[in-house]
């Protein structure tokens, strides 16, 4: 049975029929203190002299196919969303080519062996099978080749959701549990189980910092891009709309209490061998 974080239809009309959401989801970070660019810390955990050829599965708005377009060869990047790739295609003007396609990750349409990196950046936790998929992304890499498979930590962002929580409560409706958050499928402290039935090696590196928010609207802005999931959590009678206004007053009272609305963030990949 799919829920919310796995139903393909969902996925792909919803939380990703374009990049939209997860830009606005991105843009919450310009209040990271200390200020880190996760794509590039992410990809600094490799050496990349020599590597021809990188899939990146589950490429989203194309952020890292953009950073590693400069050094690398032959990229390939696979979304289970048309939009999503609609939009990496359209604002492609890195220069080198650029392969794009709709795919399943637990089913590539990629011959064995074809990579010397695979990418899956917060991503795994939207695949129904999740071993399945591992066993994919084993099976197109290079004998030596690395699988780099990006996640959060039980921790981040959790003050997002206890407000949200409180805000849905202060309603009269069930709050919905952290559990419920997409990413705990895969997230840091149960990924590299999964990972291990086809890595010999899987090694956790974490960056952890702290969002220092000064207004209510970038939380709101955060959250309205996961209404799809999040407004059938609401009682009955209550609107988004109040949900999110209840929201602002809380942020604002911690702000006037604080001096900032401040959220920590726990990320980091597996690097798989």
């Amino acid at each position: 049975m799919h829920t919310h974080a796995t139903d393909p239809k969902h996925l792909t009309t919803v939380a990703y029929a374009s990049g939209a959401n997860l830009a606005a989801r991105q843009s919450i970070y310009r209040f990271q203190q200390p200020q880190l660019h996760f794509v590039d810390w992410a990809l600094a955990q490799l050496e990349w002299a020599g590597v021809a050829s990188v899939v990146d599965v589950g490429c989203g708005n194309g952020a890292y196919l953009r950073r590693l377009a400069p050094r690398v060869p032959r990229l390939v990047g696979l979304d289970l969303s048309r939009g999503m790739l609609a939009d990496v295609a359209q604002g492609w003007d890195e220069g080198a080519p650029l392969h794009l396609a709709v795919a399943d990750a637990q089913a590539l349409a990629l011959r064995d062996q074809c990579a010397d990196v695979v990418l899956t950046m917060h991503m795994l936790y939207h695949v129904p099978d999740i071993p399945a998929a591992v066993r994919e992304l084993r099976r197109v890499l290079r004998h030596g080749g690395v699988l780099l498979a990006a996640t959060n930590g039980e921790r981040h962002v959790r003050e997002i959701f206890d407000l949200l929580s409180a805000a849905i409560q202060a309603l009269g409706g069930r709050a919905p549990v952290l559990e419920e958050r997409s990413f705990i499928r895969f997230a840091a402290e149960n990924g590299a189980p999964l990972l291990r039935g086809a890595f010999d090696q899987v090694e956790w590196r974490e960056a952890m910092s702290t969002l220092v928010v000064p207004e209510a609207k970038p939380v709101i802005d955060y959250l309205d891009s996961m209404r799809g999931w999040v407004e059938p959590a609401l009682p009955a009678g209550a609107t988004w709309e109040l949900c999110m206004a209840e929201v602002e007053r809380i942020v604002n009272a911690r702000i006037v209490a604080e001096g900032t609305f401040r959220v920590a963030t726990v990320a980091g990949v597996f690097v798989c061998r």
